[in-house]
């Protein structure tokens, strides 16, 4: 058996006890006729725990990413690869700092280091918590302060955890 097999095939067995289900942040409201996905978090410093991949954000942040030689890199020269996802809707409007922090957490374990952020101007999540637009204002001209709050809360937790962001910015939004 080669070492990469076995590797996985040890990684497979001790799974289920690195994994751990996360009681500290709590469930987030969810509007009718959506539904959450449940996660399963790994523990912390388990083999399934890979954030320790990332980079680690400085005083000023996660450093700026260039290119050279067709390649990402850092100001230092190190170069880097992006593993990501996307958010939308809910997930890219966490109700509270442990809610965004969770999120960010969960991501990072995973070994995500880029999340992308979009459908943010979405038509179908006003008034659900999910758009960055206000109820009340159906012209979507002008943004709703409290989700632009959310959206920056969420985008400070990727920061802190290493991730970065990718904002789409004209996405749904119909003319």
């Amino acid at each position: 058996m080669s070492f990469r097999r076995l590797t996985l095939a040890i990684a497979l067995l001790l799974a289920p006890l690195a994994l751990r289900a996360d009681s500290s942040s709590p469930a987030p409201a969810i509007p009718d006729g959506w539904f959450l996905s449940p996660a399963v978090e790994p523990a912390a410093g388990s083999a399934l725990d890979i954030s320790a991949l990332n980079v680690t954000p400085g005083a000023d942040g996660l450093p700026r990413i260039s290119v050279r030689d067709g390649h990402f890199v850092t100001p230092a020269g190190q170069r880097i690869r992006f593993w990501g996802c996307n958010l939308a809707a809910v997930e890219a409007f966490p109700n509270s700092a442990a809610e965004a922090d969770s999120i960010a957490r969960r991501l990072a374990k995973g070994g995500v280091n880029i999340a992308r952020l979009h459908h943010l101007d979405n038509p179908w999540g006003v008034g659900h918590g999910a758009s960055l637009w206000p109820a009340d204002r159906p012209e979507h001209r002008e943004l709703d302060p409290a989700q632009l709050d959310k959206l920056h809360r969420l985008i400070a937790a990727l920061r802190d955890r290493g991730i970065y962001s990718n904002l789409n910015l004209k996405v749904s939004k119909a003319l």
